[in-house]
């Protein structure tokens, strides 16, 4: 029985992200800490988050009032597609003279290429994507992840994850359980690795590492096939914009893809009629990087979707996950990518072989607690296969996030709560 097991890594900033709890809030007229959450769930690209976020700095609830951010929020309320905000925003707008709103418009352009449509699409990473600039410690102690005997003789297929902190003794500690699907068992299974784990020793505590565990089951199960009627059935509702649907449809959709470990694509590459083979990455020359100091950011991930032709050179590239990347850091990988002879570490390339190339470049202050500390660049290649939107369960999980489901955001959050100008890209360990 084949199954895949994700390792542990750090998660750049924990979110506890719940658009739900932030009404409660402001419900009770406890303003202070609604606008907190939503502040947080509004950075995650949610529509309704960001005009709750309006109307609090509209009505100097919770904040000093400021009919200016009020106009911003507004704004990119309305880019992500929460249509109330409009007219909200032009009754906000009648209130400011000539030059505040100009200062507003100023904002709301910095709101919607930060948190708007096309700037959140930096949140659109699933559960199993990993940050890799900061890796949890090295295990001293490793032991394998059981499948449940209750779901492996049945052929059941499911994904787990947990979050937890591993103290000075490399022992992890305060496990929360993200997610198990379709079964607990799942999760259990995890738990009990995690508890017989051992990491390095350390003089401080390690936060917000994240495990996650993909149990491959029977294609042919009878929970498989369970499965499948249950996602044609969610996928009626997640497209009326049921987002309790459209969240249980991404769990399901990942469950069922039999390929995890290639990266799926949609948009710009219409068509890949064969997943091409894994590129020796021994071929592949590493990119280059001094750190500079001109850079205000301390990391760098970008994305290029690549066709190699049969002789291993870069036939095409075009952009792919990027936000506001430094023109020398494109310039830089660009080049490279140019000069690469690549192979096949198995089989053969054909005419068309299609594969996501992604860069990282660390240019934080030397802090030895990271374990790629020297790391100052790297770069990846993997296959992609290609689905329609609707069968891909990033594109789900996505628009249950946008639709202010309240645990997708706070696995979002858990994931990727970064602000595009910081970040903007994922791999997976």
């Amino acid at each position: 029985m084949k199954k895949w097991i994700f390792a542990a890594a750090l998660l750049p900033q924990l979110c506890l992200a719940n658009a739900s709890d932030a009404m409660t809030f402001y419900l009770d007229q406890q303003y202070q800490k609604a606008f907190t959450l939503f502040e947080q769930t509004a950075e995650l690209g949610d529509g309704r988050s960001q005009f709750n976020l309006a109307v609090q700095y509209l009505r100097g609830q919770g904040v000093k009032a400021d009919p200016i951010k009020a106009y911003g929020y507004f704004s990119v309320a309305m880019d992500n597609g929460f249509k109330m905000a409009e007219q909200a925003r032009k009754s906000v707008a009648r209130r400011l003279d000539k030059s505040q709103l100009a200062q507003a418009k100023n904002l709301a352009d910095e709101l919607i290429a930060r948190y708007g449509k096309l700037g959140t699409q930096s949140i659109n990473y699933e559960l199993s994507r990993t940050l890799t600039y900061n890796p949890t410690r090295e295990k001293t102690a490793n032991p394998a992840t059981a499948y449940p005997d209750s779901l492996q003789s049945d052929g059941v297929p499911g994904l787990a994850s947990y979050l937890f902190d591993i103290d000075e003794n490399g022992v992890p500690r305060d496990l929360l359980l993200l997610n198990s699907y379709p079964a607990p068992e799942f999760g259990q299974s995890i738990a009990e690795k995690l508890r017989e784990t051992r990491f390095v020793a350390a003089d401080k505590k390690f936060h917000n590492a994240i495990i996650r565990g993909v149990f491959a089951g029977a294609q042919d199960s009878e929970m498989s096939h369970k499965l499948k009627a249950r996602a044609q059935q969610l996928l009626q509702q997640a497209k009326r914009d049921d987002v309790n649907a459209q969240a249980e449809l991404a769990k399901v959709l990942k469950v069922l893809d039999d390929q995890p470990q290639y990266h799926a694509i949609d948009g710009g590459v219409k068509a890949i009629p064969v997943v091409a083979p894994q590129i020796s990455f021994s071929s592949i020359t590493q990119p280059e990087f001094t750190k500079q100091e001109k850079l205000e950011t301390t990391y760098f991930t970008f994305s290029y979707l690549v066709n190699l032709d049969a002789e291993g050179k870069v036939a095409h590239w075009q952009p792919y996950e990027q936000v506001n990347i430094p023109r020398v850091l494109r310039k830089k990988s660009e080049t490279l990518m140019k000069q690469w002879q690549l192979s096949a570490a198995d089989g053969e390339l054909k005419d068309q072989n299609w594969y996501r190339v992604q860069f990282f470049y660390n240019n934080q202050v030397a802090n030895s607690a990271y374990l790629n500390d020297q790391i100052t660049a790297h770069v990846e290649i993997k296959p992609l296969s290609n689905k329609e939107e609707e069968q891909q369960w990033r594109y789900w999980q996505h628009k249950a996030a946008m639709g202010g489901h309240s645990d997708t955001l706070f696995q979002l959050g858990v994931n990727c709560n970064l602000r595009p100008t910081d970040f903007g890209g994922e791999t997976r360990s």
